[in-house]
């Protein structure tokens, strides 16, 4: 799963490095079948595989920011990616078995 970049992530990714636009999207990003700016490479090329860390964090995508996304559309529109979400992200594994065990308690009938 990669984040999707818009024109503002990638202006203020590519200062950040100290490359041009073109520079910076000839290196890292590619445009999916939607024309949306995603990651070449996966994992994610800024992930630090030795800490498991962000090395652009303080201008990362708003994508990244905002995952996982949990406030993004109304569950029911969003369970796909909550579903994919479950193994790589503990905010998502914890509202998932919160809701599991609430569910599980409810004996009202329906």
């Amino acid at each position: 799963m990669s984040p999707t970049y818009t024109r503002g992530d990638i202006l203020r990714i590519s200062s950040h490095l100290g490359m041009s636009v073109s520079e910076f999207q000839k290196k890292y990003l590619r445009k999916d079948r939607d024309g949306d700016w995603i990651n070449k490479s996966l994992p994610c090329q800024f992930l630090n595989l030795e800490d498991n860390k962000c090395s652009i964090y303080a201008v990362r995508p708003k994508d990244c920011a905002g995952f996982p996304h949990h406030t993004k559309r109304k569950m029911v529109d969003y369970m796909h990616v909550f579903k994919q979400n479950v193994e790589l992200c503990p905010a998502t594994y914890r509202v998932v078995e919160i809701m599991r065990r609430r569910l599980s308690q409810d004996t009202r009938p329906l």
